[in-house]
């Protein structure tokens, strides 16, 4: 199979449901009459290339850290040029997970086949899968991108007891004498049982290590967040009031705003817990979702017309931050922002582009 089409066939799961993507990665290697190890490995390096150009730093998109030191967003694939207009949206280092464990669902597949056809009698393996799918998915995902990508860490930036429930089960596959084999095996053909356990019983104790230094760090110093400050409103205060006025009747937000919520947001001042959150009302025309790339739309236009700075919406991570903490969706849930919300449709542009020129 040519890298690209492994490519493809890899992406093209995002359109299925995710419990059901490791099945349509078996259905594809059936209707190709594939030998299921070759198409296996075929994916894996297919998910190789795709890491690796997502954990690039896109040299065009970036911003500055406290100290004022230059931070780069990562690369996003664009998955309708990619895939010829199969799939449609971008890709970026948070979306690995969504295809990283299903390949792995169907990497074990293959290897529980395997040890049932040879009847090898791997009763902790077979266990410990049995015993608990989806979680040890998780940390069996975790352990191999950590050891891979030590900054994978800091990607997922996971919670203590997730750390602690990781550090268990790396404990419990040592203890059990189960280790990660079956990518090991699947990978490199040539390895032995026990080549591919005395291999994957060092990327457990790699991995250990590093979460530990983690935990470690945690404990000792607290990481402090950096304290968000609302927008910077360079307009005058008449437009600022028109704005939300306009914003109302063309029902991007709750009528019932009030206009000191609304100005509140573009005050300049620390974001703390007595700013209340602005309800955004307007939804997509085709998934009657909330227009979450209305709002993005909303900030570009204001910055390229001069009534916030720029530099407030060039960094994607502390914009999409900072919406979170602004507005909400009617059931009063913090709207969360990704990178896909950038692309935003021509009938929202008009519309906004014209009450922020009528100001």
């Amino acid at each position: 199979m040519k890298p690209k089409e492994a490519d493809i066939i890899l992406l093209e799961a995002l359109l299925q449901t995710p419990n059901s993507r490791a099945d349509y990665f078996r259905i594809k290697a059936k209707e190709g009459n594939h030998d299921p190890i070759t198409f296996y490995k075929d994916l894996s390096e297919a998910y190789q290339r795709i890491e690796e150009y997502v954990n690039t730093d896109d040299m065009r998109r970036w911003g500055r850290d406290e100290a004022g030191n230059p931070v780069f967003d990562k690369q996003y694939l664009f998955l309708n040029e990619y895939t010829g207009g199969r799939v449609n949206g971008s890709f970026g280092r948070e979306n690995l997970l969504e295809i990283l464990e299903p390949l792995h669902e169907f990497g074990l597949s293959i290897k529980a086949a395997i040890e049932s056809k040879a009847k090898t009698g791997d009763e902790p393996f077979r266990n410990s899968v049995m015993n608990d799918r989806t979680e040890i998915n998780k940390y069996s995902v975790w352990v191999q991108e950590i050891d891979r990508y030590p900054e994978y860490l800091d990607s997922i930036n996971p919670s203590a007891y997730e750390l602690k429930k990781c550090l268990d089960y790396i404990q419990q596959w040592k203890s059990r004498e189960f280790v990660e084999i079956n990518n090991l095996l699947l990978l490199n053909p040539t390895m032995t049982l026990e080549e591919a356990k005395s291999e994957g019983f060092k990327q457990l104790e790699r991995v250990a290590m590093l979460i530990n230094k983690r935990v470690s760090k945690t404990i000792t110093k607290e990481p402090t967040p950096a304290r968000l400050q609302s927008f910077s409103w360079t307009g005058s205060q008449p437009q600022l009031v028109a704005l939300w006025q306009a914003l109302k009747d063309a029902e991007y937000i709750d009528p019932k705003t009030t206009e000191k919520a609304f100005t509140a947001i573009f005050s300049g001042e620390p974001i703390d817990n007595s700013l209340s959150r602005v309800t955004w009302i307007k939804k997509a025309q085709k998934s009657k979702q909330v227009a979450k790339s209305a709002v993005i739309a909303l900030f570009d236009i204001l910055a390229n017309a001069g009534k916030i700075p720029k530099a407030e919406t060039t960094n994607g991570a502390e914009l999409f931050r900072k919406l979170q903490s602004c507005f909400c969706d009617e059931a009063g849930k913090p709207l969360k922002f990704e990178h896909k919300h950038t692309s935003y449709s021509k009938e929202n542009t008009d519309l906004l582009q014209q009450i922020i020129s009528s100001l």
